[in-house]
């Protein structure tokens, strides 16, 4: 799956869905996990209103729960990490897709990051720091991470 960036100040937020970052984790959730979430407009817009997700093949409702970032959860593989709104005015989301704690990384995949074109094998590295039980990503603007039960 090709990724787009788009960020410039000429940017118009005409771009489809599918060259964003709300596209791309929609896309993921549906081919890794054969489920999907309703429409939203912004990715922070996932954190405020999205509690479950609707499973492709028979249309059952799974709930999902917000995690906040320095909360006693840690993330999970396939969870959603959603960033502010501050973070371009639209938030932005990134699917966890590895977890190393012996180095304190977490891989994500994404579209729409700041500048950086990746395919959808790379993965950017998010930091984290573990303050007693509690998981803190290591990045600004961090919300949490849905998860779904």
């Amino acid at each position: 799956m090709p990724l787009h960036s788009n960020l410039n100040a000429a940017y118009e937020h005409n771009v489809t869905e599918a060259k964003q970052c709300v596209g791309f984790a929609r896309n993921w959730l549906e081919t890794n996990k054969g489920v999907t979430f309703s429409q939203v407009n912004y990715a922070f817009e996932i954190w405020e209103s999205i509690y479950s997700y609707k499973r492709l093949i028979d249309g059952v409702m799974l709930k999902v729960d917000n995690r906040i970032n320095g909360s006693r959860y840690f993330p999970e593989l396939g969870d959603l990490i959603i960033y502010q709104k501050k973070f371009f005015g639209t938030g932005h989301v990134a699917v966890v897709k590895s977890i190393n704690k012996s180095t304190n990384l977490i891989g994500v995949v994404e579209q729409n990051y700041k500048e950086q074109h990746q395919s959808a094998k790379q993965q950017r590295k998010i930091k984290f720091l573990m303050k007693g039980e509690r998981c803190c990503l290591q990045e600004p603007h961090i919300l949490g991470w849905k998860h779904c039960k």
